[in-house]
């Protein structure tokens, strides 16, 4: 790579008109002395220094001269990322001309002091060659010299001009130009000129073309540029009509030391690396499905060449690294919508390869580096990058797919991050207030002893009056770890008599055993008292709970069971078990399977219900007692549907596995319709299960809410939210029900199927006095 150094020689200015960038500059600069050149000279319309006032325009300011067929570049001075130039004290770009073919020259203008801190420095001052080469190499290769294997080979050389030419060859891993340079330095005031012409080698692009045949045509492409990459991509259609697979390998290695740097060196890697790469998406999209839309014929395929480094961390190259990681997640975040317009995405991401720039860079950085030790295996080999690509490429099921390639030839598929990322306890915080007036209230149904009343199941049956008795027990004081609650509502659930006939026990003589436990398993509570050490929940605070006993006026819970709410309301009743339910299962409720975009049926019992559920925004509402189920699904929906959720059971259960889509979910939640049966819950035989199953590849789960407990906390806050931003709608069943007395008369209502809502039972007569009330 050739850097000459020579002094600077002002000639007089001429006058340059501005122009678009895309025409050639002999439509409108003036010629020069030797054929095919013109001449420029910058005037105060065109270059942002003298448009700033930071250069003076006078009679001996620059000029040079350069090919007529070369074209005007567009100046972004971006080099140091700072968009306050040309008035910072950072370099900036003054000129840029260039031929996609040829090559480019541009002049680069820096404050003196970033080159010598003496004041009105000479050339001379800087030093010798090497000395300019440290300060300006950045601006002319992409690298500086920092090891004196960085210097291959120096000479210098006396021509007919009486100007010595200084020739270096360098190594220049991150050469962001051509492998030939020429560059020019000269100071005047304080300001340093820096004039850089770089050709256009294609010797290597051409071997690398007739190895992939002789189809193939390399062409030139400054990947940093949208309108270079924009001609590239205008280029293959003008020669081949159209774009079916498009590669994007933009890349450069980690440039400088970012958390050492004094500069923006380390940017041009993120603007390549993930900039780059951004672009030939865009545009090699558009170029597969002109106008947006939807592209016709065989499908278009775009890989995206990202990095095992977007996955793991990379602490010597943490730019790379993090615009890698951008790459894959572009990768998948454009999948779908290209899939709409019949576009295929995926992302390559292999570890280390074995290439020459690998090569180089281990023999730079030494054997104690982290890249040579990270580097020190086996590297994957060209060949097999290739084959992981074909295999993207050729395989229509792969979309969105980001394919790890690991040194040890073992392939890795990076899942979804919902499927990677675990969660974990946050600190305790609150969303309910603490009320002086509803501590007050917990506590002063204690004044008459410490007692409380309470729903005992004392036989098995799944009649609730008959399994249970109200009786009045003692109220212990908290232990260490407990919270004594006084109930504000309870929960009325189709489970309860399941639960008085002890089927949520592991047997009956289990459940027998444990004879008399109390019943209810939902309610928000005010907290009355807390044990020792208990920090959260607060006594006043509003809680909700999913622990047995909940038909009771105060109940002993261990303080990790208590739910944040943000007061004691009935709808956040209804956000416990069956908001849970549908929540944590499948979104198996109407609001939130519309939130998620679903069609939505639903099964109903009456005309009234019907109304309701269509209004929560269910697409088809089916009466089971004036319509026919199974008839319905065959004859609206004969390709299947997707999802169910299944809480009726019986025969129920073989309409709606027959009603499955190809690769459909039935999820069991319940079987309503069998429990209130002479014996209980009894299991029925559904024949041809494991053959439906296997013949539409379906898949038949069970939810048992219980087996979610980790769960409650984050899903019942989801839930409140979408609640309290008006997205969740909740009906509680009328009229209510008052006093722990009325539990059984809302079991029955529930039970009877004339409800319309969410049953609860207001457990005390008296009422919760609101938030600033004095008792």
């Amino acid at each position: 790579m050739g850097v000459g150094y020579l002094p600077w020689i002002p000639v007089s200015p001429a006058s340059a008109a501005r122009s678009p960038p895309s025409q050639p500059v002999r439509a409108y600069l003036p010629p020069a002395s030797t054929p095919g050149f013109v001449q420029y000279t910058p005037d105060e319309k065109k270059t942002p220094a003298i448009r700033a006032g930071v250069i003076k325009p006078d009679p001996s300011f620059y000029t040079f001269v350069l090919p007529e067929n070369w074209s005007e570049g567009l100046i972004l001075n971006i080099l140091s990322g700072n968009f306050c130039m040309p008035r910072c004290d950072e370099p900036w770009y003054e000129a840029l001309f260039q031929n996609q073919a040829e090559g480019k020259a541009q002049l680069i203008v820096a404050p003196l002091f970033r080159l010598i801190s003496k004041a009105g420095a000479q050339l001379s001052d800087i030093g010798p060659p090497e000395r300019a080469i440290e300060k300006v190499g950045n601006y002319v290769t992409g690298s500086s010299l920092e090891a004196e294997d960085d210097v291959i080979s120096a000479t210098s050389k006396t021509l007919s001009d009486g100007r010595t030419y200084y020739i270096y060859e360098l190594n220049a891993l991150q050469a962001k130009d051509g492998p030939h340079i020429l560059a020019s330095l000269t100071i005047k005031g304080d300001q340093a000129y820096l004039f850089v012409v770089a050709d256009v080698s294609d010797a290597g692009a051409r071997a690398t073309a007739d190895l992939a045949g002789p189809n193939a045509t390399p062409v030139y492409c400054d990947v940093a540029s949208s309108a270079s990459q924009e001609a590239a991509f205008a280029d293959h259609i003008r020669r081949n009509g159209g774009l079916d697979i498009a590669v994007l390998n933009a890349g450069i290695p980690e440039r400088g030391d970012l958390l050492s740097a004094q500069d923006d060196s380390w940017r041009p890697t993120l603007d390549i690396d993930l900039g780059a790469v951004l672009d030939g998406i865009r545009l090699a999209s558009q170029a597969m499905a002109p106008a947006g839309g939807r592209r016709e014929g065989r499908q278009g395929v775009l890989i995206t060449v990202a990095s095992a480094g977007g996955f793991f961390s990379m602490p010597f190259s943490p730019v790379y690294a993090a615009a890698k990681a951008g790459v894959v997640h572009a990768t998948r975040s454009v999948a779908k919508p290209l899939l709409e317009r019949n576009i295929r995405i995926c992302a390559l991401c292999p570890e280390f390869v074995d290439t020459p720039l690998v090569a180089e860079a281990r023999a730079q950085s030494g054997p104690q580096s982290p890249f040579y030790r990270a580097t020190a295996g086996t590297l994957l080999t060209a060949d097999k990058v290739a084959e992981a690509a074909h295999v993207l490429i050729t395989d229509p099921n792969r979309v969105g797919q980001c394919l790890v390639l690991r040194m040890t030839g073992e392939w890795m598929e990076a899942v979804p991050p919902s499927q990677t990322l675990q969660y974990i306890p946050r600190p305790a915080t609150s969303t309910s207030p603490i009320v002086p007036a509803w501590r007050e209230w917990a506590t002063q149904g204690l004044a008459g002893g410490r007692t409380t009343r309470t729903v005992m199941i004392r036989r098995l049956s799944n009649d609730f009056r008959a399994a249970t008795r109200l009786e009045t027990r003692p109220v212990p004081a908290p232990g260490p770890g407990q919270v004594l609650l006084r109930t504000v509502y309870a929960g009325i659930n189709a489970s309860d008599i399941n639960y008085t006939s002890g089927k949520y026990h592991a047997s009956t003589a289990a459940a027998e055993a444990q004879l008399p436990f109390p019943s209810g398993f939902e309610a928000v509570s005010v907290v009355a008292e807390v044990g020792p050490g208990v920090k959260h929940p607060r006594p006043g605070q509003a809680v909700a709970t999913m622990v047995s006993g909940s038909f009771s006026d105060y109940t002993l819970v261990p303080a990790r069971a208590c739910l944040d709410v943000p007061g004691p309301s009935p709808e956040y009743v209804a956000l416990l078990t069956s908001g849970l339910t549908a929540s944590i299962g499948a979104r198996g409720s109407t609001r939130l399977a519309k939130l998620a975009g679903c069609h939505v049926i639903a099964t109903v019992g009456s005309e009234d219900k019907a109304r309701l559920i269509r209004s929560l925004g269910a697409n088809r509402a089916v009466n089971y007692r004036t319509e026919d189920l199974k008839a319905v699904l065959r004859a609206e929906y004969p390709r299947g549907v997707d999802v169910v959720w299944e809480s009726v059971g019986g025969e129920w259960f073989g309409t709606c596995l027959n009603a499955l889509a190809q690769k459909g979910r039935l999820i069991v939640i319940g079987a309503m319709s069998q429990y209130k049966g002479p014996d209980g819950w009894k299991p029925m035989p559904h024949r041809g299960l494991p053959e439906k199953v296997l013949n539409k590849s379906t898949t038949v789960t069970g939810f048992l809410l219980l087996h979610y407990t980790h769960e409650f906390r984050r899903h019942l806050a989801l839930l409140i939210s979408l609640y309290s931003a008006g997205k969740l709608k909740i009906i509680l069943d009328s009229p209510e029900h008052v006093g722990i007395e009325a539990v059984p008369a809302a079991v029955d209502r529930l039970q009877s199927g004339q409800s319309s809502g969410k049953v609860y039972v207001r457990i005390s007569e008296d009422t919760l006095p609101p938030v600033g009330a004095k008792l």
